[in-house]
């Protein structure tokens, strides 16, 4: 299912990707209830955005994305709306985690989600911790398809021997703009399939 916010491709270039164990690869960066200098506890996913990316050109091939409103801490804080980008009056007017998470269930099986395919996360929060925190809290399990991913930051680290910081840090170390804006959750996924193409093209195997 597609946002308002139009496909788009961040890097263009005549250099052939290396082959890759994966066929597709599954770019994924939530963005969550939070704030300063103490945590909300517990954080919720108010943004579920996934990039569908082919593991022979890294062109993005589909997209996901949903706000979504939480139900422990409707309110969001003056820190996580300007951190995010995201407003109240978005959240109030989306669904819940049970129904978006049951619409990218059904978006995943028509995009051909297999074995030969993986998700790719920057760090591992949010498969280590937002995503099971939310599945206890709005009663679901957890799908074992995402119950193992690839951490972008790690691929980088091996990659080039330098272990990143932010994303945006990781971006301009690869000599690329920064898109849009920074930890707003389809943004990062785009800049994320950013690097992954320069890291294929320059031989890396995602595994």
């Amino acid at each position: 299912m597609m946002s308002s916010k139009a496909l788009r491709y961040t890097i263009k270039t005549t250099l052939r990707p290396s082959p890759q164990i994966y066929e597709n690869l599954f770019v994924l960066d939530f963005e969550a209830t939070c704030d300063y200098p103490e945590q909300i506890s517990p954080q919720e996913i108010i943004e579920f955005p996934c990039l569908k990316v082919s593991g022979k050109t890294f062109e993005v091939l589909s997209q996901f994305h949903h706000y979504i409103r939480p139900i422990c801490n409707p309110l969001l804080s003056d820190f996580c709306v300007a951190r995010t980008g995201i407003i109240q009056e978005i959240i109030d007017n989306s669904e819940t985690f049970e129904s978006i998470f049951q619409q990218f269930r059904i978006w995943l099986h028509n995009n051909d989600f297999n074995n030969r395919c993986v998700f790719v996360t920057y760090g591992n929060q949010d498969f280590e911790r937002l995503l099971p925190t939310q599945c206890q809290i709005s009663n679901i399990a957890v799908p074992s398809c995402m119950r193992k991913w690839l951490d972008l930051k790690k691929c980088i680290a091996r990659a080039t021997g330098h272990y990143p910081s932010s994303l945006k840090s990781a971006v301009e170390r690869f000599g690329i703009k920064f898109s849009g804006r920074q930890h707003s959750g389809i943004d990062d996924c785009y800049n994320m399939v950013s690097i992954m193409k320069l890291l294929a093209e320059k031989g890396y195997v995602f595994n």
